[in-house]
């Protein structure tokens, strides 16, 4: 049943969210995890109406938020929400790609890879080693996982079905 399955805000979303902004990314989030279906109607109305309130939250908060969402199982379709809510971009401030997330996601399962948040980070938003440095500031990431998202530029999406499974899983390592 999916109504038994919508995350829902406690008392009125509107007042939950101007309590904390970071109710927003957490509503999305346990979305992800549990939710099925579309979103609470009224929970992502409030998310929408509030959503400048993002801009007063720490970077490192948003950061947590956002490397939670994306190993979700509901990552995907919930980002899509999000992006067409104008939503994903004010917390990314970059273009997101979530078909490209979608395709990492697959990618990991198919070779057996654990999700990875950095990995999924690059393959939604880093198309150029400039995202990467955009994103170490952005969301306060440490250099490990900027080099990361840096070199995923250049080479995750270099992974197709006819490689052998050897190379995909080195080129998805690398």
């Amino acid at each position: 049943d999916l109504e038994a399955r919508r995350v829902r805000f406690i008392g009125d979303a509107d007042t939950r969210i101007r309590e904390d902004y970071l109710r927003i990314l957490r509503f999305f989030r346990f979305h992800a995890a549990y939710g099925a279906g579309a979103p609470d109607e009224a929970g992502l109305r409030a998310a929408i109406l509030n959503r400048d309130g993002l801009d007063l939250l720490s970077r490192e908060r948003i950061r947590m938020e956002l490397m939670k969402l994306l190993l979700a199982p509901g990552a995907a379709a919930t980002l899509t929400v999000m992006a067409d809510a104008g939503i994903l971009d004010r917390v990314l401030s970059a273009a997101p790609v979530v078909a490209y997330l979608a395709r990492m996601a697959a990618l990991e399962e198919r070779y057996g890879l654990a999700p990875d948040p950095v990995r999924r980070l690059a393959a939604l938003a880093v198309h150029v080693f400039d995202d990467a440095e955009r994103f170490r500031e952005r969301l306060r990431l440490a250099n490990d996982e900027t080099d990361r998202l840096a070199a995923m530029a250049q080479d995750w999406w270099q992974v197709t079905p006819a490689m052998t499974e050897q190379n995909a899983r080195a080129l998805l390592y690398r």
